[in-house]
């Protein structure tokens, strides 16, 4: 393999350890809607770019690996917001069912 294949891949590698982590949380804390949507984006973004950079540009193997990557680092920087959305509501609602009380 060339040597940009392999670091594309390792990066594509690391950006998968944080998508997948995230992707996890937002799943399994019930937010299947917004994960849905960022799935169908990517799928219909993904092919054409993967595609373009792959023959277009005349990349291959790397073009279709970097198309990928750029759709993951679309999520990656979308999750984290709704991870954190959740993690708020889910603080007021703690923060609603126990008040907090002064003991003085």
């Amino acid at each position: 393999f060339d040597n940009r294949v392999i670091v594309v891949m390792a990066i594509f590698v690391i950006a998968q350890m944080f998508y997948n982590n995230y992707s996890s949380l937002v799943c399994g804390v019930g937010r299947i809607k917004a994960s849905t949507i960022l799935a169908a984006i990517s799928s219909v973004v993904n092919i054409p770019l993967s595609i373009f950079l792959a023959k277009g540009l005349g990349l291959g193997t790397t073009g279709i690996i970097l198309g990928r990557l750029a759709v993951m680092v679309m999520c990656i920087c979308v999750l984290p917001f709704v991870a954190r959305n959740w993690i708020r509501e889910k603080e007021e609602e703690w923060q609603t069912e126990n008040p907090q009380t002064d003991n003085k």
